[in-house]
């Protein structure tokens, strides 16, 4: 633009705006009296409230505790402002923790001060409830169980009234459930067979006043408590039971619902109901992976994963969800959090999907997305609530970093299944030192060493494993009470693990023995000895994984058949070994027992035997199966993800990405199927297997030379002397 082509004419004089003049109404203004400064105290502690990971949290809690003093030193206080404080004073002791010093006691003084007042005026009766509450976890605290039950019986059986509120009176009866709990070995409240009495009063009571949602609350709490007791005979009907109540079609085919998972789990319903059918589905899928039916698991975890993809965890906030009452305050009940609940969902779905075999196993994919949500969530701030102690925080990273060892010790378990060792032994170091780091290796122990195991066991490393067999079942050996050693955790599943994988081992390394001598030199007197001492042992090992679960029982079918003088029962307990493992879909365990089963049949029913060997060399190769190469090459991504799935084989010297799969399990099966090509007259298919053959026992090789675990040092293992470590038998 030229400099001619601007206008200097003079702006317009802008518009005048209409002056209007503004009437207001006379407004009376009422005049607010000056609050009491005992009630102004007392408001301040809400006012001041922060939860725990705040950076004033402390300041906070100082000042509502100075505030709280202060109002009490007035003098005639009103009743309920002097009851006010004393309980204001007693849940601040419990966010402070009543294990810091002097605490305790002030808290019991306080509730004993608190409950004089409530007693002595009707108008405080509310608090009546509250208090005695507090008053039986201090009681817990003590370990006075007790003193705990007999507080909550009391308050039950000469209080509490029918024309009570409802909130109060089921507050109560929660509390009378919560009193019955003990604790393990790790500090974790256990529910007693007497928690499930006090279920049924808390059913009967709300089926009397027809408070269904408290009906399906108890309904959950039962099927909870069963599940945390171990009691799974009682598990099914209280599943169905809660099911039932929570609208889930148990009449429908698992197949069928399945297919409508996503309808039914954006169905409409309360914030409540659908925090209890998470609840429900998550014991479901648990129970149903114990007992190994697949179908039904898969219907659940369908449905669980639409829920939270749906995004109703977001809807539940804090983890407090609320039970309303016509005409009443509402029932408020403290579910786990939110983001817990999240990689719960990663960590059950990994173990119930149980099969291996694939390019992308599931139980693989499960586990390594569910390490990285709880890794996002350890990196977070906790997002507690407002009201929440500093016990509450410590408790809810205690949970992520206990769900993460256990999603790793997944990811070391499908390796090793895999034969990916070198993925296994990586997987193993970040377990370790996860571990010690965050202070879980008592409570580990015993499983990493069972891994430990199993990966040397699959390495063909007999020594090693035998070893790690015998110091796992001695780690998680059963516990006298009052036995306070620190020398690892009982647990019933590790040990009947660890001790069937030992007899396993001696089993094999029995049979290679006695291969090892001549016929004519062998002394059938120490034949017979030492396959009656195995027997002995098998049948130990049997017994203790009875009601264990599907797959421990069918790993005690194949020791039976393996220890058994007699043919026809050899094959009935493999039989029914396979129809465990089928209905579970445990593929890995599965590929072992067809290629047995296909062992009785070599000199029998040639054709049946080719049946079955064929179909466990599928599976046995399965094991080992690659994802495909993308078909972007310039993928940046793609090209991460397999240079991530290589490193570790290319620092040991393997080819990566072999797929090999059981490579000692599909030379087992080459050999054998070789030899009935040969008898069959089929040279050429025989001379085919045969060179596959030589490929395999070169990996075999390869397998049995290659160098040991670099956490093996000198002889030792995670500070064990080999000649120190105890032996069980």
């Amino acid at each position: 633009m030229d400099a001619m082509d601007i206008d200097e004419r003079p702006l317009p004089p802008s518009k005048r705006q209409k002056v209007t003049e503004c009437s207001y109404l006379e407004v009376a203004i009422s005049r607010f009296e000056a609050l009491p400064t005992p009630v102004l105290l007392l408001a301040l502690s809400n006012l001041f409230l922060h939860p725990p990971t705040h950076r004033q949290y402390s300041k906070s809690l100082y000042l509502s505790i100075l505030a709280t003093w202060k109002c009490l030193s007035y003098q005639n206080l009103d009743p309920d402002v002097e009851c006010r404080a004393w309980t204001a004073l007693a849940e601040l002791g419990f966010r402070m923790g009543l294990e810091e010093p002097d605490i305790e006691q002030h808290v019991e003084t306080a509730i004993t001060k608190a409950l004089l007042l409530a007693q002595n005026h009707p108008t405080l009766r509310p608090y009546k409830v509250h208090l005695t509450v507090l008053s039986a976890r201090i009681s817990q605290y003590q370990r006075k169980f007790k003193q705990s039950q007999t507080t909550i019986r009391r308050l039950l059986t000469t209080f509490i009234a029918p024309k009570d509120l409802p909130h109060l009176v089921y507050t109560a009866h929660l509390g009378h459930i919560a009193s019955f709990s003990t604790l393990d070995g790790s500090g974790t409240p256990i529910p007693s067979a007497q928690s499930l009495k006090a279920i049924q009063d808390f059913s009967d009571l709300a089926t009397r006043n027809s408070h269904r949602d408290i009906i399906k609350l108890a309904a959950v709490l039962q099927l909870q408590t069963l599940v945390q007791m171990g009691s799974w005979d009682g598990v099914q009907e209280a599943l169905n039971e809660a099911e039932v109540l929570l609208d889930y079609p148990t009449a429908s085919e698992p197949s069928k619902l399945a297919e409508c998972a996503a309808s039914f789990a954006h169905t409409k319903r309360p914030l409540h109901e659908s925090a209890l059918l998470i609840y429900a589905l998550t014991l479901g899928i648990v129970f149903y992976t114990y007992v190994g039916d697949t179908p039904r698991v898969e219907a659940r975890t369908k449905i669980l994963h639409e829920m939270l993809d749906g995004g109703i965890l977001d809807k539940l906030g804090y983890g407090v969800v609320e039970i309303p009452f016509p005409g009443s305050q509402p029932l408020c009940i403290q579910i786990a959090r939110p983001r817990i609940l999240m990689v719960l969902a990663f960590l059950i779905t990994s173990i119930a999907k149980r099969d291996p075999v694939g390019r992308k196993p599931k139980r693989k994919i499960f586990a390594m997305e569910g390490l990285l949500v709880v890794d996002k969530e350890l990196k977070k701030d906790g997002g507690m609530a407002p009201w929440a102690s500093p016990a509450d925080v410590e408790a809810h990273y205690s949970r992520l970093k206990k769900l993460k060892a256990d999603l790793i010790c997944e990811l070391v378990g499908v390796a090793v299944m895999r034969s990916e060792f070198v993925e296994a032994e990586r997987h193993l170091a970040e377990l370790i030192s996860h571990t010690r780091n965050e202070g879980l290796w008592p409570q580990y122990s015993a499983r990493i060493t069972l891994l430990h195991a199993q990966l040397a066991h699959g390495l063909n490393q007999t020594e090693r494993a035998l070893q790690c067999y015998q110091v796992s079942a001695y780690l998680s050996r059963r516990r006298e009470q009052g036995d306070n050693d620190k020398d690892g955790m009982e647990d019933s599943w590790i040990n009947a693990a660890a001790r069937a994988g030992e007899v396993w081992l001696r089993i094999g390394m029995f049979r290679r023995e006695m291969a090892s001598y001549p016929p004519e030199s062998m002394d059938e007197e120490y034949v017979e000895d030492q396959e009656e001492d195995l027997r002995r042992h098998a049948e130990e090992v049997v017994k203790t994984c009875e009601g264990l679960g599907s797959t421990l029982v069918s790993v005690a079918c194949v020791l039976r058949a393996a220890l058994t003088n007699e043919f026809l029962k050899a094959k009935m307990h493999l039989r029914q070994g396979l129809q465990l493992i089928t209905t579970s879909t445990d593929n890995h365990l599965r590929a072992l027992i067809m290629a047995l089963i296909a062992s009785q049949y070599l000199n029998t029913s040639t054709e049946h035997a080719e049946a079955m060997l064929a179909t466990a060399e599928q599976l046995a190769a399965g094991l080992g199966a690659q994802p495909k190469a993308p078909k972007n090459t310039s993928s940046s991504l793609s090209q991460a993800h397999s240079q991530s799935q290589s490193q570790g084989s290319q620092a040991a010297g393997a080819k990566p990405m072999d797929g090999v799969g059981n490579a000692a399990l599909r030379l087992w099966i080459g050999e054998r199927s070789a030899e009935l090509k040969r008898r069959s007259g089929d040279d050429e298919s025989a001379r085919v297997q045969d060179s596959m053959n030589h490929k395999l026992r070169a990996v075999v090789r390869k397998i049995e030379q290659r160098k040991g675990s670099p956490m093996v040092v000198g002889g030792t293992w995670a500070g064990v002397t080999p000649n120190k470590a105890p032996r069980v038998v």
